[in-house]
């Protein structure tokens, strides 16, 4: 399974059936997205309406806000109203939706496609309204509703969000145990995990519950509401008729990433009755709901339905999506058969989501639960490479240097019709794998059967494009830190700083390392940013080294991939490389820049995953400030210019003799030394790198000390 975390949040509400009155607000709803191309994303909210309640509306907005900026959405309504209240055919005619007396909630679906700005590591897409329907939980009535949905488009350039492959559960009987199963399931094949998690009644504004009431423990029941954190199977037990409102939180790890949150805000009717949900086993009765097949392979599984109420016979009803699948059912017990051979037009990089829906005869009510059996279709030979993507998880990027120093010097068959472009190009397997089971052919990008530098061209010619295929990462502990320090606490306007970026703590071994940085466009002039690695921990570029690194000015994002290429690990400490940044000139008094590296990822020359903690650095940037600074008595010495392209004028007062002064770079080298006297001084550091230093000056009184600054 994939280590990004997608968090889902779904939230429950029960209604008791003789507290109903005429709902003049809505019972829930949900946001979700599907990634199309590039930032464009397909936008879906659910509404459900309680149909003793006001008409839905025909359109609706969705805010948006990250990153600085923020914007609206336009959603119209897709197809007619679905009741989701599970009635019995003999009873559809006495719903609410259709002016009668029966309890029934319908959802109203909305869509709309939009291109994001750029990319962003916390998007958040929302809806609000007023208000909740009475409830026996909260601490109060009336109080707003609010959804959300969070895209990080950033670290993984696309992403889809969890869907459900249930409709949402509306009735439950009271005095008995029921297994509600969501069925969340994630198109691009990430790990969830599940927990319980208060509702929301606006931005960052939790709903008060209250006592004995909580978010984990919401309804009054016989025996304790339980939550499964690996399948999100909700096992609960009403007492009484009651309302009450009930969260649940999907999360969703890929490397240790949250990538999506969204809120399911659903109502539950408790009625009376001794009516138990019937419930579906996974594939051949087992709790497994993932399925793979090769392309003219045969897949065939058994699903088996269960009612534990004496004389129900469950039916199974599933949905083929259009394809050659098939599926039958009956007997008693109910069990369906799934049968489906593939064929090359099959083939998807992502998964195909066949629906499957188990009912009971009960009513006015009936039983109902919905499933999801996830199958993906392969061509089983992973014969396409996409130059550039070393590491095949469906970008080129400075991670893809971390594999390819793992592959360096290595050989294999020469790729047919090999090009550099961003095709998929078939591709005859080489002898060795990647640990991740990824063959060494995606290494060689060029495709002329070695693994050299030249295979570095693809990466920077493609960077940053997509392709829908992606590899698991796992989850790791940290092993180290990664430290951004700032070369300086306090800076003005339109002036440099150094980000010094290094292995703070030690670490027993690493052969390579990927991160970014993302600073606010708003304090820095972005394109003026200078990278290099001079003194890198890791090696000499062009000789043991390979690097990529790139500037994405649209968002402020500097992106860091370096290897070596020799295949062995550096250890302990040391700095990795230095990023140069010049301040904007528009600032109006002090803010704050925050540099801190993310979505770390480091590999051993054994093709281990080693994680580092990542410490960041701030810098205050004041339009005040001169960049002049004597620690002991600034009187005693002046320096100018600051910065300086070439000479500095040194004005020593309150001196005499001849006094010894040298200059130190951050790292505490010394590279300049010499003797001054009182009055005006001239230095040349014209051969200096561009940077901070500090000068020190000995004198009869103590030291002074001048943070100077070459341009």
């Amino acid at each position: 399974m994939n280590t990004i975390k997608k968090s889902l949040l779904i939230c429950l509400g029960f209604l008791a059936m003789p507290l109903i009155s005429s709902a003049s607000h809505l019972a829930g709803g949900e946001i979700t997205y599907q990634w199309l191309q590039g930032n464009t994303y397909s936008f879906t909210l659910n509404l459900y309406r309680d149909c003793q309640g006001i008409a839905a509306p025909s359109s609706a907005t969705l805010n948006f806000q990250g990153c600085g900026v923020s914007g609206s959405i336009n959603l119209t309504q897709s197809g007619s109203p679905v009741l989701v209240t599970p009635l019995c055919p003999s009873a559809i005619s006495q719903s609410s939706c259709n002016s009668g007396s029966l309890f029934s909630v319908q959802r109203i679906t909305y869509t709309g496609v939009h291109t994001l700005p750029f990319a962003c590591s916390s998007w958040v897409f929302s809806y609000d309204d007023c208000c909740r329907s009475s409830n026996s939980n909260l601490s109060s009535t009336g109080i707003g509703i609010y959804y959300k949905a969070v895209l990080n488009n950033l670290t993984f350039p696309f992403n889809n969000s969890v869907q459900f492959a249930s409709l949402a559960t509306n009735v439950i009987p009271v005095n008995a145990t029921s297994q509600l199963g969501w069925n969340a399931y994630d198109l691009d094949g990430d790990s969830l995990v599940f927990e319980l998690s208060p509702a929301l009644q606006g931005p960052s504004q939790q709903v008060t519950y209250q006592a004995p009431y909580s978010f984990n423990q919401p309804i009054a029941a016989s025996l304790p509401t339980v939550l499964d954190s690996q399948t999100g199977n909700l096992e609960l037990t009403p007492s009484a008729f009651q309302n009450a409102v009930v969260c649940m939180k999907v999360t969703e790890y890929r490397n240790s990433t949250i990538v999506g949150i969204t809120y399911r805000d659903m109502q539950i009717t408790v009625v009376s009755g001794g009516n138990t949900l019937p419930s579906l086993s996974g594939i051949n009765g087992t709790t497994n709901y993932n399925a793979f097949v090769c392309v003219g392979d045969t897949l065939s599984f058994n699903l088996t339905a269960s009612d534990p109420d004496s004389g129900q016979v469950p039916v199974i009803s599933a949905d083929m999506l259009g394809t050659g699948a098939s599926f039958t059912s009956g007997g008693n017990p109910s069990v369906g058969t799934f049968t489906w051979v593939p064929d090359s037009s099959d083939i998807s990089a992502q998964s195909y989501v066949f629906p499957f829906t188990v009912v009971d005869g009960n009513c006015s009510y009936m039983g109902l639960q919905s499933y999801a059996i996830t199958v993906y279709v392969s061509a089983c030979n992973s014969n396409n490479v996409w130059p550039g993507d070393v590491n095949y998880d469906g970008v080129a990027n400075a991670y893809d240097v971390l594999s390819l120093g793992l592959a360096y010097g290595d050989t294999g068959s020469v790729r047919p019709n090999a090009s550099i472009q961003y095709t998929g190009q078939p591709s005859a397997d080489w002898s060795n794998l990647f640990p991740s089971g990824i063959n060494h052919k995606h290494a060689d990008t060029d495709g002329n059967g070695l693994v050299d530098w030249s295979d570095t061209l693809a990466i920077s010619l493609n960077y940053g494009i997509t392709h829908p295929l992606r590899t698991p990462m796992q989850l790791m502990v940290p092993s180290a830190d990664l430290t951004v320090t700032a070369s300086a606490d306090t800076i003005g306007t339109s002036m440099p700083v150094d980000l010094f970026v290094s292995i703070s703590s030690p670490i027993d071994s690493i052969s390579g390392l990927a991160f970014r940085i993302q600073l606010d466009t708003a304090l820095v002039k972005i394109n003026q940013t200078t990278i290099d690695y001079v003194g890198t921990v890791f090696g000499t570029p062009g000789f043991d080294l390979i690097k990529i690194d790139r500037v994405i000015a649209n968002n402020g994002t500097i992106e860091v991939g370096l290897s070596r290429n020799d295949h062995t690990n550096i250890s302990g400490t040391g700095q990795v490389v230095r990023i140069g940044i010049v301040t904007t000139d528009n600032v109006s008094g002090k803010v704050t820049l925050y540099a801190d590296p993310i979505d770390i990822d480091g590999v051993t020359a054994a093709g281990v995953q080693e994680v580092l903690s990542p410490v960041g650095a701030t810098v205050t940037i004041d339009p005040a400030y001169t960049g002049v600074i004597s620690i002991e008595n600034q009187a005693s010495m002046s320096v100018a210019p600051v910065p300086s392209k070439g000479f500095l004028a040194v004005t020593l007062n309150d001196v005499s003799g001849v006094k010894p002064f040298e200059i130190l770079d951050l790292q505490g080298r010394v590279v300049m030394q010499g003797e001054m006297h009182k009055g005006r001084n001239v230095l040349d550091i014209s051969n200096f790198q561009h940077g901070f230093y500090h000068l020190k000056v000995n004198t009869d009184n103590g030291i002074l000390i001048s943070k100077i600054m070459k341009i």
